[in-house]
């Protein structure tokens, strides 16, 4: 969504901004990175090979646990933007805050083969967030000699990454 605040009766006359544009958006995706068909399964394959009275002979073994409960991750993000120009839009740019939540992060975690039929599981055993903001300013003909025109770009960020929990229960 977008709301055009220069377009609202309070800043109709005002006379610095060209533009100033406040965007939101909110979604939710999944993500199946390293999630395929049979990962909720147990599954089986060729391990290896031994020697037996001459004659070479392929070993099988299991190769994944199952995991009826494994599910995709998913993840939530949260983006809010300020567009801005002035001067004739010789300057503009954004500031944008955003905040990703990540759960249900898939993991791969030794297992005792007491248990289970192979030594690792892939299962759902966290959560992370991302949180951080952008500003970003262009300015255009910043120095004008003849034909010559320079404009520059900034662009600075701060971003916060974290594991929130990470539980392999």
């Amino acid at each position: 969504a977008a709301w055009n605040i220069t377009e609202e009766p309070f800043m109709k006359n005002q006379t610095l901004f060209d533009n100033l544009k406040l965007r939101a958006g909110y979604g939710i995706s999944g993500n199946a990175m390293g999630f395929d068909v049979y990962s909720s399964y147990n599954t089986y394959g060729a391990t290896g090979t031994f020697t037996y009275d001459g004659k070479l002979y392929r070993t099988y073994a299991a190769t994944k646990n199952a995991n009826p409960d494994l599910k995709w991750e998913s993840t939530g993000m949260l983006n809010i933007v300020l567009d801005f120009a002035f001067l004739n839009g010789r300057v503009n740019g954004t500031i944008e805050v955003y905040n990703k939540k990540t759960k249900d992060l898939i993991w791969s975690y030794p297992v005792p083969t007491t248990q289970y039929v192979y030594g690792w599981i892939d299962a759902n055993v966290g959560e992370m967030t991302n949180k951080g903001w952008e500003l970003n300013v262009n300015a255009r003909d910043v120095i004008k000699v003849g034909k010559l025109r320079i404009s520059a770009n900034f662009n600075i960020s701060q971003n916060f990454n974290e594991i929130v929990d990470m539980d392999e229960s």
